[in-house]
């Protein structure tokens, strides 16, 4: 049985865990999240800001390449400015993507360790979503399982693989700012393929709420 992604990502089994809070006034909470991927990232992480005791909250939750983060100093003004109102900032599984100590086999020269990580959470997230093997599996075999299961984005995912394995296998050396972007791939990739939520049907007599409004 298929398990959809409720936010959807696989994430890098290396990341470092989430930071600690600010202050007395913040905390972080992890919170489960069943999704693709390895087990042990099944959580999303909530940023809490104000009084535990208030009795009021208010959640932001950040568009698709956000995160937490962007809410930062807007919830602290927030909880300054209205008395007894506590404010979570969402970070999806996604985020973990986001992890910058991921750079640090850039910045220590070690390329390939990190391509192969890459590559790994990718076909971790193949095998779960598409349900058919891919972790164990070389980029020719999970390509031809691909084509064979019509799996949608193949191109794009093989050429991510193609130049994986160059730079895993060979000499090869991409440009930093290339290899950077290759976590923003990875999860646009997983994005592009996760199950749609079909939209519900609106109730007899309803209207459909008016764009921009």
């Amino acid at each position: 049985m298929k398990r959809h992604c409720v936010v959807a990502l696989a994430v890098l089994s290396c990341l470092a865990s989430a930071p600690a809070a600010a202050s007395a006034g913040e905390r972080v909470v992890v919170v489960p999240s069943d999704g693709p991927g390895p087990p042990q990232y099944d959580h999303v992480y909530v940023h809490e800001v104000g009084p535990q005791d208030a009795r009021r909250v208010l959640v932001l939750m950040p568009g698709t390449d956000g995160g937490a983060g962007d809410f930062a100093l807007l919830a602290r003004e927030i909880v300054r400015r209205i008395p007894n109102l506590q404010v979570w900032s969402i970070d999806r599984r996604s985020q973990a993507l986001e992890a910058t100590s991921m750079f640090k086999r850039l910045e220590a020269g070690q390329v390939k360790r990190y391509y192969y990580a890459l590559s790994e959470v990718l076909k971790r997230y193949i095998e779960r979503r598409f349900e058919f093997h891919a972790a164990e599996q070389t980029t020719t075999e999970v390509l031809a399982a691909m084509r064979l299961n019509k799996t949608p984005m193949r191109d794009d995912i093989g050429r991510f693989f193609t130049r994986s394995d160059l730079v895993k296998y060979s000499k090869a050396v991409p440009p930093e700012d290339e290899a950077r972007s290759a976590i923003d791939e990875v999860r646009e990739l997983v994005i592009k393929t996760m199950p749609q939520q079909p939209i519900p049907a609106l109730a007899a007599g309803a209207t459909a709420p008016r764009q921009g409004v």
